[in-house]
């Protein structure tokens, strides 16, 4: 529905604005671009004022009619993603001097559409080329490659958080067993010191008991000695004493210290 301009009155139906329509020039319209404002026979305001020559409708000796929409072949009609064909045809060269009109001939009046033979027609347009976008690539690297990488990212963080706790750990480990290592050197080191401290004893006793055995020795033979000396002074003085009070008393007096010796 078309756009409202003025709204209906009591006297007065609404005012809308006008619609667009298909319309062509009824002098430079043609199958092969446009036929120039300096063709013969042409009104010398043309160029000036195109649209005083412009009508509704479709041109009827057009040749190249799209059998879809009933209007003719047109870049603008058709410009999607992915056109195939990039060249100007006759409708639109027509439509674009029409509104935008050259009057210093450099206008290009010819056309750059369908190629020879091509839309029921002999006529050749001018070489266009399309440039290659190469959408398909882009979206392979979009849908695809993109995620590809996301995912090879993920799993790299992964891999690095996992790298790191296993360093941790092995680094732990690492540091327990070093001072495992330690306490172990520092009992072995006491056991060393306890170990040599007990040969010291050991060879200290056994020195002690040698020198015991010796000393032990010593005294038995100045035991021995004394008793021997203590055994020859009794004989000499039972010998004194048979000399001075007679063998009998002599025997008697020895008895009476022996039994004295005795009871001590």
């Amino acid at each position: 529905m078309p756009l409202v301009k003025e709204k209906a009155t009591a006297t007065t139906p609404a005012v809308y604005y006008p619609t667009g329509s298909n319309v062509y020039s009824t002098y430079t319209v043609s199958n092969a671009g446009m036929k120039p404002y300096d063709s013969k026979g042409f009104p010398s305001d043309l160029c000036m004022n195109p649209w005083e020559h412009v009508v509704d409708g479709v041109w009827d000796e057009a040749n190249d009619l799209n059998p879809d929409s009933g209007v003719r072949q047109a870049i603008m009609y058709s410009l999607t993603e992915h056109n195939p064909k990039v060249c100007l045809t006759s409708d639109d060269i027509e439509a674009i001097y029409t509104v935008y009109p050259l009057c210093d001939g450099r206008a290009l009046p010819s056309s750059a559409g369908l190629q020879k033979g091509e839309a029921g027609h002999e006529r050749e347009g001018l070489e266009c080329y399309k440039t290659k976008l190469y959408i398909g690539a882009v979206r392979v690297l979009i849908y695809i490659f993109v995620p590809i990488l996301i995912i090879m990212l993920i799993q790299i963080l992964i891999l690095a958080c996992l790298k790191q706790h296993h360093d941790d750990l092995v680094d732990e480990l690492h540091e327990s067993r070093t001072k495992a290592i330690n306490v172990a050197n520092r009992h072995k080191k006491n056991s060393i010191e306890m170990e040599a401290k007990a040969v010291e004893h050991q060879d200290a006793l056994a020195k002690q008991i040698e020198t015991e055995d010796a000393r032990v020795e010593e005294r038995a033979q100045e035991m021995a000695a004394q008793m021997i000396q203590a055994k020859l002074r009794g004989n000499m003085v039972r010998k004194a004493s048979a000399s001075n009070f007679g063998e009998e008393k002599a025997k008697q007096m020895a008895a009476a210290g022996q039994s004295k010796s005795a009871s001590m």
